[in-house]
C-alpha cells in the first residue's frame, strides 16, 4: 500500500508541475494520510483502546504483576495489527517494531491458554499451562520473539525480556525463549525471502534492516564529536519527554472523549502531509539522478536529470528514510534541508506519540537521530 501511495503521488506531482495543478497532489497526499489514520484511530478509540501506542509499557506492567485488562486478547491483536498498518500507510511519524513486541506477547498468551475469550472458544488443550506463572513465561517468550522478528536479533529478544520485561526468571526459561526467538527470526526470514521473490534465500534477518555498511572506520579525533553528539541527543531526549508529558496531561484533561481522540489523529495526519509537501515545494535541494537509491525520484522544479533530495526522504516509509540517510553518498543533501527536516520531524514525533493509534517509537527516534547525525556529518565536510 505504501508503494502504491508514493508511486501515485509521484506520478500526480510530476504531471501537475507541467499542468500547474499542484493543489491536486497535496490534496491527494492529505487524503492518503487521513483516510488510513482515520480507520486506525476509529478502531483504537471505539473498539479496543488498549491497542493504542506500542504496547510495550503495558506488556512490562503485565510481566511484573500489574493487572492490565484485555492486554493479551485476540481482539487487541487484530486492532493492533490493522491499526499499525494504517498508521504506517498514513505517513505518521511512527514505526511498526514496537507493536510487533506486543503482538508477539498476545500470540504467545493465546497459544499457552488454548482458548480465546474474545470469541468464546475453548479448544480444550494446553490445560497444564492455564495458570498465571506459565502464562507470564509465555508472554515473556512472545515479547522476545517480537523483538527478534522486528530487528532480526534473537539474542536481543532474550535480553529484552530478561532486562526490560520480566522480574521472575530462571535458567531453563532463558533457553526456551532463545529457541522461540530463533524460530521467530527463521520463520520471518523464510516469509520475506518468498515475498521478495527469492524463496529460500535466508538473507532477510528482520523487518528493520539498515543495509550493509562498507566503511565504518573512524579516527581518534572524531571521538569528541561523537561525545558532543550524544550529549546533545540526551538533551533533546529530555526535551522530548518534557514536551510529550505536557502534551499527555493536556490530552487527559481535554481530549478524553473518543471523537476528540480520532479528530486529533486526523489533524496530525493532515499536518504531516502539509509539512512534507511544504518542505518539498519551498526547499530547493536538487541533486543529479542516480546518486541516491530512492524508489520514487521526484523531479518537481529541478532540471532534467535531477531530483528533489528532500522529496526522496518524504516519499518513502520512515524505515527507508533511515536507510537513505545512512547510505546516501556525501553531498546528497543540503545542510539546511536536513536540519529543517530534523527539527520538523522531532516535533512531529513528539506530537504523534500518544495519539489514539497503534504506533511505535523506535523508528521515529532512529530517523530523528539519523537526521541529526547527517547534519553533523554534513557540517563537518
Amino acid at each position: 500500500m505504501s508503494s502504491i501511495k508514493y508511486s501515485t503521488l509521484k506520478n500526480l506531482t510530476d504531471k501537475c508541475v507541467v499542468d500547474d495543478c499542484l493543489s491536486l497532489p497535496f490534496l491527494a497526499w492529505v487524503a492518503w494520510n487521513v483516510i488510513p489514520v482515520l480507520i486506525g484511530a476509529l478502531l483504537v478509540a471505539y473498539i479496543e483502546p488498549v491497542a493504542a501506542g506500542s504496547g510495550i509499557p503495558q506488556v512490562k506492567c503485565y510481566l511484573n504483576g500489574v493487572k492490565m485488562p484485555r492486554i493479551v486478547r485476540i481482539k487487541t491483536l487484530i486492532v493492533k495489527a490493522v491499526g499499525v498498518t494504517c498508521s504506517v500507510i498514513g505517513g505518521l511519524a511512527v514505526g511498526k517494531e514496537g507493536p510487533m513486541i506486543h503482538s508477539g506477547a498476545v500470540v504467545a498468551a493465546g497459544i499457552s491458554q488454548g482458548k480465546t475469550t474474545s470469541f468464546g472458544r475453548d479448544f480444550k488443550i494446553f490445560n497444564y499451562f492455564r495458570e498465571d506463572h506459565e502464562k507470564r513465561d509465555f508472554v515473556s517468550a512472545g515479547a522476545a520473539a517480537g523483538v527478534a522478528a522486528a530487528f532480526g536479533a534473537p539474542v536481543g529478544g532474550v535480553l529484552f525480556s530478561l532486562e526490560e520485561g520480566a522480574s521472575f526468571w530462571n535458567q531453563s526459561l532463558t533457553w526456551r525463549i532463545f529457541f522461540g526467538s530463533m524460530v521467530s527470526t527463521f520463520t520471518l526470514n523464510v516469509v520475506l525471502s518468498a515475498y521478495h521473490g527469492r524463496p529460500g534465500e535466508l538473507t532477510y534477518s528482520g523487518l528493520l534492516n539498515f543495509g550493509k555498511f562498507d566503511n565504518t572506520s573512524y579516527d581518534f579525533i572524531e571521538i569528541p564529536v561523537f561525545l558532543a553528539m550524544g550529549a546533545v541527543g540526551g538533551l533533546l531526549g529530555a526535551l522530548f519527554n518534557f514536551l510529550n508529558y505536557k502534551l499527555t496531561v493536556f490530552r487527559l484533561r481535554n481530549l478524553y472523549r473518543s471523537w476528540a481522540k480520532v479528530l486529533e489523529a486526523v489533524v496530525v495526519a493532515g499536518c504531516t502531509a502539509g509539512i512534507g509537501f511544504g518542505m518539498i515545494l519551498f526547499l530547493e535541494d536538487c541533486k543529479p539522478l542516480g546518486e541516491d537509491p530512492t524508489r520514487y525520484p521526484l523531479q518537481l522544479f529541478c532540471g532534467d536529470g535531477q531530483y528533489s533530495a528532500i522529496g526522496a526522504i518524504w516519499f518513502q516509509t520512515p524505515e527507508s528514510s533511515v536507510r537513505s540517510l545512512f547510505h546516501d553518498p556525501p553531498g546528497s543533501h543540503k545542510l539546511s534541508s536536513v536540519l529543517i527536516f530534523f527539527a520538523f520531524y522531532f516535533f512531529l514525533s513528539c506530537w504523534t506519540y500518544g495519539l489514539a493509534v497503534s504506533s511505535g517509537l523506535f523508528i521515529p527516534s532512529l530517523l530523528t537521530g539519523a537526521a541529526w547525525g547527517r547534519v553533523v556529518g554534513t557540517g563537518m565536510e
